[in-house]
Order: C-alpha cells, then sequence, then structure tokens
C-alpha cells in the first residue's frame, strides 16, 4: 500500500540480551552494566521507519523525515542531526527533481523515507540510502556518502528509478544504460500511465553484505513487489555488468530479482538479515496500512526467509513470498510477528509513558545481530488510543528449535535469557495468552483478544484453549500442542511493562500455521480462574444472585444489589477443556449453575441444580472489554452466554441464556470472595 506522508511523534527503542548455551542461544552479557531494569531509562526520542546501525560502540537510529537518534546504552536515546537536515534539498536535488514530475507542488522535505545506513568496507565510508518519493511513482533511491556516521554527507548517485512513462521520462534516469535504449517496454505501462501492479515504487532500500561478502539491495512495495539488485562493492552503487532476465513473477531486466508480491498482494519496508548461525537469511515486511485509525490501518510485521540471499523467500507454512495473481491473499503469506494486543501490565505503565491500554499497527522494523550474536528487533508502534502517535519498540528475539526467530513479549528492560532454562515452579501458572492469528487487525477490529490460559503441572493446557505443552531440560526451548497446530519457542522471565516492571515469566512461540503465540503469566496458580467469586453485571453493577439464598433444585438466578452473603457466591471448578462448573454458595457449594434441560434456545431461563456434571452446567469464561468476561454455556456449543434478560438494570432482572453479541448486559466482572 502505498505510504501517505508521516507525522513524527514518540518513539522508543530498547535492545534485548542474550546469554550462550549449548542449543543455539546467544551468549554474553551486555557491555554496560545494568542491574536491573530500575537502573534503565526509557528516555523516548521521534523517529519513524527505524533503522538501526552500529558504530563505536554506539547504536544510531536513522528514519523518515530526517529523524536521527543515538545511544551508548541502548534504551536511553536522544536525537542529532546532519548537514542533511540543512542541505537536504542540495543533496538529494536529482531524486527531487524526477520526484517533482509528479506534483505541481512538490515539496522534497516531507518525501524522504525510510533511509537505510551502512558501513562499506571497501570505500571506507558510510552510505546512506535514501528513498526520495514522489507522487505517481517517481521515486528513486539515492546514495549519499560520509567519512563520519553522522556526516557531512555527499551526494554519490542514483542506484534505481521507478514511474517512468516515455522515452523522455526514461532518459534522464539510468534505463539506457540497462535497458540499451530509451524505450519504454510496454510492461511497465498500464493505458499510458506507470502499471504499478508490476512495477515496484522505487521506496525503502535495505543494503546488506550476504554470507560471500557482497552488497545487495532489497527494496520496493506494495504494488509491484520487493525487488533485490547487486551493487558494486567499491562504488556502492549499482553494479551494471550484473544483469537480469525478464521472467515472469521472478526478475526483470530493469528492477532485478523478485524477492515477494506483486500485484498489490503484499508489503513494504523490506528487511533482511543474515544468520550466520542459524543458516538463513531473514527476510521482514510490513502489511497493510500504517495508521491506527483510519480503515486502512492495521501494520504489521511479517517473516520469511531463505538460504541464499537472492531467495526463494518461504515461510513457517512452505507458502512463497511471491505472489503470482492479482487475486493473492496476502494474510495466507508470512509469519505473522505480532498484531494489535494489550497485555494486563500494560494497564499499569510508568504514568511517565503516553496513556495507553495496547499497541497498534506495529511495522516498518529493522533487525541485527549484535557482535556477541544477540538478536534484536526494532519497530515503531502506535497506541489504541485513537490518535497516531508512534514510539519505537526493540524486543529481544530468539531462534527456536525450527531456527525461526520469536519475538519476546516485552521491551528490552535490562533482562537477560537464562541459559540453562526454568523450572516447572517457574513455569506452571496462569497466564495472559495471545494468539497474533494470520489476518491483520484494524481500527474497525480493534484488539486481538486477551485469554486466559493455564500451563498445569502434568504438562496440560487448560482455559480459553486446550493443550499441551512441554519444556527441553536445560534450554529455554518449549513446544505447545494447541487445536492440532504444533508451536515452538522459548519461556523467557524478563521484566514486564507494569510501573513496577516486575519480572515476569512469558513464552513466544511460533506455529506451522504461520501464527505467533505469545504468553504473559497472571499468576503462579493453576487452573484458571479456579476460586471464590463475586460476579457483577457490566451493565447494571448487580450481583448474580440465587433467589432468597434457596437451596432446591429450579431456584431462579436473578441480579441483586451487593449484601454479601453465600447466596451471592460461586466457586469456580475446573470442568476441563476450559470450561467451569458455577457452584453456588446458597447451596453450600453442592448445587451449581444450570441452563434449564440443557436447551440451547436465547431466552432459556438460568437456574441453580444439584452438580451433576452435564453440559448444562458448563461455562466458558472468556476475556471481553475492561477486565470482564462473557459466560459462554457449553450446552449451546460456545455460542450464547449470560445475559440480564431485556438489558435490565433493576435489582430481581432475570437472567437467561442468549447469543453472544457483545453488549454489557451479557459481560461480567470476577470480584474475590471468601468462602
Amino acid at each position: 500500500m502505498k505510504k501517505v506522508f508521516k507525522r513524527i511523534v514518540w518513539f522508543v527503542i530498547t535492545l534485548v540480551f542474550l546469554f550462550q548455551s549449548p542449543y543455539g542461544f546467544p551468549a554474553g552479557s551486555r557491555q554496560a552494566s545494568v542491574a536491573n531494569a530500575a537502573s534503565l531509562r526509557t528516555d523516548r526520542v521521534s523517529v519513524h521507519d527505524p533503522s538501526v546501525v552500529k558504530a563505536g560502540g554506539k547504536y544510531y537510529i536513522f528514519g523518515s523525515h530526517m529523524a536521527n537518534a543515538v545511544t551508548s546504552d541502548l534504551t536511553s536515546w536522544k536525537t542529532f542531526t546532519t548537514n542533511i537536515n540543512s542541505d537536504y534539498a542540495n543533496i538529494f536535488s536529482k531524486g527531487g527533481a524526477w520526484a517533482a514530475r509528479g506534483s505541481s507542488n512538490y515539496n522534497i522535505s516531507g518525501n524522504l523515507w525510510a533511509p537505510d545506513v551502512i558501513y562499506n568496507k571497501d570505500m571506507k565510508k558510510w552510505c546512506m540510502y535514501m528513498s526520495v518519493n514522489g507522487s505517481n511513482y517517481y521515486s528513486s533511491i539515492a546514495l549519499a556518502t560520509a567519512d563520519s556516521i553522522t556526516g557531512p554527507y555527499t551526494y554519490a548517485g542514483t542506484i534505481v528509478y521507478s514511474g517512468f512513462r516515455n522515452s523522455e521520462e526514461a532518459g534522464a534516469t539510468d534505463y539506457k544504460t540497462v535497458m540499451g535504449s530509451t524505450g519504454v517496454a510496454s510492461r511497465y505501462l498500464s493505458n499510458g500511465a506507470w502499471n504499478s501492479s508490476y512495477g515496484p515504487n522505487a521506496i525503502d532500500p535495505c543494503v546488506l553484505y550476504d554470507k560471500n561478502g557482497q552488497l545487495w539491495m532489497s527494496y520496493g512495495s506494495w504494488f509491484g513487489g520487493i525487488f533485490m539488485l547487486k551493487l558494486d562493492n567499491k562504488t556502492g552503487l549499482r553494479d551494471y555488468s550484473h544483469t537480469y532476465s525478464t521472467v515472469t513473477n521472478s526478475s526483470d531486466q530493469y528492477f532485478g530479482i523478485r524477492l515477494s508480491g506483486g500485484y498489490g498482494c503484499t508489503g513494504e519496508g523490506s528487511y533482511i538479515v543474515w544468520d550466520k548461525e542459524a543458516g538463513y537469511y531473514y527476510m521482514y515486511l510490513s502489511y497493510c496500512g500504517l495508521n491506527a485509525t483510519d480503515d486502512f490501518s492495521g501494520y504489521h510485521m511479517r517473516l520469511f526467509r531463505s538460504q541464499n540471499i537472492t531467495g526463494p523467500y518461504k515461510d513457517a507454512a512452505g507458502n512463497d513470498a511471491v505472489c503470482t495473481s492479482k487475486n493473492a491473499n496476502q494474510t495466507t503469506k508470512g509469519v505473522k510477528l505480532m498484531g494489535n494486543y494489550a497485555l494486563s501490565s500494560l494497564k499499569d505503565a510508568d504514568s511517565s509513558e503516553l496513556s495507553r491500554d495496547g499497541y497498534m499497527s506495529p511495522g516498518h522494523n529493522s533487525a541485527f545481530i549484535d557482535d556477541n550474536g544477540q538478536r534484536y528487533l526494532v519497530y515503531h508502534t502506535r497506541f489504541n488510543v485513537g490518535e497516531e502517535y508512534h514510539q519505537v519498540r526493540v524486543h529481544q528475539q530468539f531462534l527456536n528449535q525450527d531456527k525461526w526467530p520469536v519475538t519476546a513479549v516485552y521491551e528490552y528492560l535490562g533482562s537477560q535469557l537464562s541459559a540453562s532454562g526454568y523450572s516447572n515452579n517457574e513455569i506452571v501458572g496462569t497466564y495472559d495468552f495471545i494468539n497474533h492469528g494470520n489476518s491483520a487487525t484494524t481500527a474497525k477490529t480493534g484488539m486481538l483478544p486477551t485469554y486466559s490460559v493455564s500451563l498445569n503441572a502434568d504438562g496440560t493446557i487448560s482455559g480459553a484453549f486446550t493443550g499441551t505443552w512441554s519444556a527441553v531440560p536445560g534450554t529455554c526451548y518449549c513446544t505447545m500442542k494447541i487445536d492440532n497446530v504444533t508451536y515452538k519457542g522459548v519461556f523467557f522471565k524478563q521484566y514486564d511493562e507494569s510501573s513496577s516492571h516486575k519480572e515476569t515469566m512469558t513464552f513466544s512461540l511460533i506455529g506451522s500455521n504461520d501464527q505467533a503465540i505469545w504468553g504473559s503469566k497472571t499468576s503462579d496458580q493453576t487452573g484458571g480462574l479456579e476460586g471464590y467469586y463475586y460476579i457483577k453485571s457490566s451493565l447494571s453493577k448487580l450481583y448474580l444472585d440465587v433467589e432468597n439464598g434457596k437451596t432446591e433444585d429450579g431456584t431462579n438466578i436473578r441480579q441483586f444489589g451487593y449484601n454479601g452473603s453465600h447466596a451471592q457466591k460461586f466457586k469456580l471448578v475446573s470442568a476441563g477443556n476450559g470450561y467451569y462448573f458455577l457452584l453456588t454458595g446458597a447451596s453450600g457449594y453442592k448445587s451449581c449453575v444450570d441452563i434449564k434441560n440443557g436447551d440451547p434456545a436465547d431466552g432459556t431461563n438460568v437456574m441453580q441444580w444439584n452438580y451433576w456434571g452435564g453440559d448444562m452446567q458448563k461455562f466458558k469464561f472468556v476475556p471481553a472489554a475492561n477486565g470482564t468476561y462473557a459466560i459462554m454455556t457449553n450446552c449451546s456449543s460456545g455460542k450464547s452466554c449470560l445475559d440480564v434478560y431485556n438489558m435490565s438494570k433493576e435489582p430481581g432482572g432475570n437472567i437467561v441464556q442468549w447469543n453472544y453479541w457483545g453488549g454489557d448486559g451479557q459481560h461480567w466482572y470476577l470480584e474475590p470472595a471468601t468462602p
């Protein structure tokens, strides 16, 4: 999807470190001495589309709209400028002139996007590859070089152009050098205009050395896809001696090798990392629109890999990153690393942080492996506050047993992976659980649901999802099987993002279905929600109540004002497969809440009946909005729930079963009670 002008706001970056173990986890401790999370400052700066590079022991971030930042401790960042900030129009004048062809009022300052910086060993220069974006696909990628990473930078040449429609326009580029003439091939045109379904927008460069020391550049966009060109190590520019054949869905004489997408089917912002230990090149892409508040929002990162820098790149399910038709479904391709999500600890974030409950539209990442083998994912994210503010987050990554990088649940705050793994006592308990799925989550679809699951001592998973889990002794590796899908990843005890930065056990895994699952421990207790509760209506703020505290079968369940009696106390006992029995305090916890005759119909009455274990006595608590739960009924196959009849707010209002539609009359708070 074509980028729009990006408004700079807040941003954070932090980086994560690991130990080395015999099982492939990186080794060593941080160069900076960090004793605990309290010693780390998370000074936020504003850099969009962050691309990270290390120089002289410091970490630099370069982003869109000439925003830059630097740190020496990986957490506390300061902005800096180069001569580009003041002399951009002169340095990138050639690209600006090309881009201005598509607009009568072109302004280059807002159209310098997503630079990538690398040190060229042959040139002994810092090389900045800058997207000079223009309307109607008149874009180019320019190279500026400097002796110091902070500049001054001077223009060195342009690598690739897009948008040319005729011989006159092609003559203003390097088209003739590559193609032999300025006659524009028909495949680049559609009704006399640029064929964006075939050709890329020349933006978003990523430059890297392959395992043999050869420079390459990936680039491109939603439209024609992501392409790759071989560069000349001695100049940093395009290697014109390396030619490409034009093969449908594979390569193009001018644009090079197609790595991903085509036909407007997949993402932008390619970033490729060579991981020597894994033996793979990992290609990250960002899907959907970068905003958080419009219908095209839902930015998120997807991952592919290849043993060759030029591909083919495939995901965990074996899908090729290249699309071969206009009807390709992007949500069937790529490991989705994260979507719009919220966790319990985010509700207690430090007051100095931007107020938010969750993260939205994470994307346009960079990634790198530090000198000691530690892996990081760097990206910008927005929040669910109805604004377009963004900050950068950096999460540690770890290779799972299938050599896919899984992403830590929380940003780096000083935690390190245990070289020998974790004990069952540390792991067993109840967790916030998120499945990031495959589909995009947008402002319309909102946040991904946060569920509750328990990892039990017997290796079972219960709660909102059921399955099995296991850990490899002496390592952090773990495997989970849920709904016949196998997920592999790691356990990681890290500081959470609450104001107290509590050490919290987490897990992060990737499945054979390209879905990432995360968990953050909320309790050492197993059995999920087992315990004693008052159950309060989100609508009326009245409580579930056994009428008059009677003990007889058939006694009605209603809502009533709080009085603390046994009639309002319920004991949740696991029924297996994520369901619970609701034993009633009125009966001395011998009877339970029951759907009359197990009838799945709307309006079926809810009553008390002697416990016998039938499906009409089983309920699943599914997290809903603002800490509430929908209490789903097993006899309706989980389609209906406990409902305050006719949305009553009056004491005595009846409780019935009704098809779940998400109203406040179907949402309930659990408040702890004593038996």
